[in-house]
C-alpha cells in the first residue's frame, strides 16, 4: 500500500509541471488514499483532511482565503503555485507541529501569511509570501528559503530562525520587539520601526551572516550582529553590539526571475568571495551561502533512479524508485 501510495505522488508531483496550469489541481493524501479536488475546493480539502495529511497544489492559481486549523502539510509546485487569498493558521491548543505546514507556493503582492493562535515549531519553506504577520505567540519558527516583501515579527515571535531568505522589510508592528529571531545568511533590504502614537517600536535579533540595506540605528534594539555586512550610513544602538562585521562598500543589485516574476536584491557573488566577505563557515555572507543557498526550486520527491525487472517464476513485475527531494 505504501508503494502504490508512493507512486501515485511521484506521479502527480511528476505532472505537475507539465499539466498543471491547465488544471489547477488539488490532491489528498489522507490515510492510505488518494482523492482529487479542483482549484476552488481548498477548504473542502482542509476539511477532510486529518492530522499528519499532505495536501499536494499543482500549477495555477487557486482563488480565495483559506484557515490551516489541522497539523497538515501543503506543498505546491514551486512559484508558478499562485494561492490568490489570504492564508490564516489558527490551531487549537497550541500545538507542536513535527512538519512544514507550508511548501513551495506563492501568496503575490497584498496576501498575506497570518497566525491567529498560538503555535510551536511553525515551518515555512521556499515559498513567497507578501506578508508575514502574527497575532499569537508563536514559539520555534522556523523560515527556510523564503521570499517576503514585509515579516513583521513583533512580540509574538518569541523564537526562532529565519535562515537563507530574501526579506524586502523587516518592521515591528505593535509593542516593543523583545522576541529573540535569528537572522542566519539572510538579505535584508531594509529595517525599519513603526511609529504610533507617538512610540517608536523597535526590532531586535541576531543577525549572523547577512547582508542589510538601507536602516536607522533607532531601528535595533538589543540587537547582535555576526559576521553581517550593513551600511557605513549609520551607527548601532548603544543596547545593540558587532562582531566581525563588514562595514559598507558593496552595492545592491536587484533581480527578477523570469518565469515566476519574483523579485530580490543581492550583492554579487564573485564581489563577496574576492572581498573576504564570509561567515564562521567559510562561505560567503547572504542569502547564497551557508550549508542550504536560497533556492525556490520545490523539494518535492524526485524519481532518481528506477529499475524495471520482470521475475518469470511468478510472472510479477518488479518495479524499483529510488525518490530524493533537493
Amino acid at each position: 500500500m505504501k508503494k502504490t501510495i508512493l507512486l501515485s505522488v511521484c506521479l502527480f508531483v511528476a505532472s505537475l509541471s507539465t499539466f498543471g496550469a491547465s488544471l489547477s489541481s488539488i490532491m489528498l493524501q489522507h490515510n492510505g488514499s488518494v482523492t482529487m479536488y479542483e482549484s476552488d475546493k481548498m477548504s473542502s480539502a482542509i476539511s477532510a483532511a486529518v492530522k499528519g495529511d499532505t495536501i499536494y497544489l499543482s500549477e495555477g492559481s487557486f482563488v480565495g482565503d483559506f484557515t490551516i486549523n489541522k497539523e497538515i502539510t501543503i506543498i505546491g509546485a514551486g512559484q508558478l503555485t499562485i494561492v490568490q487569498g489570504n492564508i490564516t493558521i489558527a490551531l487549537d491548543n497550541t500545538p507542536t507541529l513535527t512538519a512544514h505546514m507550508l511548501d513551495a507556493i506563492k501568496l503575490p503582492s497584498s496576501y498575506s501569511v497570518t497566525v491567529t493562535k498560538a503555535i510551536k515549531n511553525l515551518k515555512i519553506r521556499k515559498c513567497y509570501m507578501y506578508k508575514f504577520v502574527c497575532s499569537a505567540a508563536v514559539t520555534d519558527l522556523n523560515i527556510d528559503r523564503c521570499n517576503m516583501d514585509y515579516f513583521n515579527p513583533s512580540t509574538y515571535v518569541k523564537s526562532g530562525n529565519v535562515l537563507n531568505s530574501f526579506i524586502s522589510t523587516i518592521s515591528a508592528v505593535t509593542g516593543t520587539a523583545i522576541n529573540t529571531v535569528n537572522y542566519i545568511n539572510c538579505n535584508i533590504n531594509s529595517i525599519t520601526n513603526y511609529y504610533s502614537y507617538g512610540t517608536y517600536y523597535s526590532s531586535a535579533g541576531t543577525f549572523i551572516s547577512c547582508i542589510v540595506g538601507t536602516t536607522s540605528s533607532s531601528a535595533f534594539t538589543n540587537c547582535l550582529f555576526i559576521n553581517t555586512a550593513y551600511p557605513s550610513t549609520y551607527s548601532l544602538d548603544a543596547s545593540s553590539s558587532c562582531q566581525n562585521c563588514y562595514e559598507g562598500g558593496y552595492s545592491w543589485t536587484q533581480y527578477t526571475e523570469e518565469k515566476t516574476g519574483v523579485k530580490y536584491s543581492t550583492v554579487d557573488s564573485d564581489w563577496l568571495e574576492s572581498n573576504n566577505y564570509k561567515g564562521t563557515d567559510g562561505t560567503i555572507i547572504g542569502m547564497f551561502g551557508g550549508t542550504i543557498p536560497y533556492s525556490l526550486v520545490p523539494n518535492v520527491p524526485t524519481v532518481t533512479e528506477s529499475k524495471v525487472s520482470v521475475d518469470t517464476a511468478t510472472k510479477k513485475l518488479n518495479v524499483t524508485l529510488k525518490v530524493t527531494a533537493n
